[in-house]
């Protein structure tokens, strides 16, 4: 769109990602608080041995997203990716 705005009349973005880290703290912070609120102390316990999104290192950090979302999906919170990567093919 930059190289050639004359060609375009408008961009959906869908799934962009400005700031992935700073999404996942805001996500961790916000499954934390239901979690503490909804009593979830299994819910709990997995997000802690998880760790802090900080302390993840950048060749683990799809390794971290991944079992995080599994967590957020069991809480209403995010889409199932294997059952979708599943239903997709």
């Amino acid at each position: 769109m930059l190289r050639y705005p004359d060609t375009a009349a408008a961009f959906i973005g869908n799934g962009v990602v400005v700031d992935m880290r700073r999404e996942m703290k805001i996500a961790h912070e916000k499954l934390k608080q239901t979690l503490e609120a909804k009593g979830a102390a299994n819910g709990l316990k997995k997000l802690n041995a998880l760790g802090g999104y900080a302390n993840v290192a950048y060749k683990d950090f799809n390794n971290f997203v991944m079992r995080f979302q599994k967590i957020q999906s069991k809480h209403g919170f995010s889409v199932n990716m294997p059952k979708s990567m599943k239903l997709a093919k």
